[in-house]
């Protein structure tokens, strides 16, 4: 925010002119309410929403044409009146419209963190256990991830592994791996004794 201020400051006095004061002192209003807006939100750690928006944007805009009043009189109610209507209709909208990029983008990077948390702990709990572990799909009993603890244990790699289903590995019949899938997808059983083959 400091470095645009000082930017768009800087630019605003090399262009010279009577709106000098009224540029500079609305870069400078504007970046503070932002700010504040900011720092409000980060301390109440709520979301912004668009009806937020657009009473920011809203108050931009006012203090925007306050900055006005810094032109010599008359000048300053001349521009106030040509700008104000154009202002108050398009300056809001635009914040609402750019909030709603950023808040989308925010919510992206809201979801790709907690999916980066969930898969440490997936690792932590998964494959970091030095119990032999099984993730398998409930409708065919295909395999579809194992831990190096299983790999270790049954003398599959875990690329073997996973082309494997439940019925490659099982010694009971099709028709009663079948039942017993039927019950964990009914979630009428939890808990199920089979004995398995090893790769040898």
């Amino acid at each position: 925010t400091l470095v645009t201020v000082l930017m768009t400051s800087i630019y605003r006095m090399t262009s010279g002119g009577i709106g000098v004061l009224p540029g500079v002192t609305t870069i400078v209003s504007s970046a503070l309410i932002g700010l504040g807006w900011r720092r409000y939100h980060d301390h109440t750690r709520q979301m912004m929403t668009l009806k937020q928006a657009y009473w920011m944007g809203l108050l931009v805009t006012l203090v925007s044409l306050l900055n006005q009043f810094t032109l010599p009189y008359p000048y300053s109610l001349e521009v106030i009146s040509k700008i104000a209507l154009p202002l108050l209709l398009i300056n809001p909208a635009m914040t609402i419209l750019l909030s709603m990029i950023l808040l989308r983008k925010h919510r992206i990077e809201l979801l790709v963190r907690q999916k980066l948390e969930v898969d440490a702990k997936y690792k932590l709990l998964f494959d970091e256990s030095r119990t032999a572990k099984l993730l398998i799909e409930p409708e065919s009993g295909q395999i579809i991830d194992c831990n190096p603890a299983a790999s270790d244990m049954y003398g599959w790699s875990q690329d073997q592994f996973r082309k494997l289903s439940v019925f490659d590995i099982n010694t009971c019949s099709t028709a009663e791996i079948s039942e017993r899938l039927k019950k964990a997808r009914q979630n009428s059983q939890h808990y199920f004794e089979m004995t398995h083959r090893l790769a040898n």
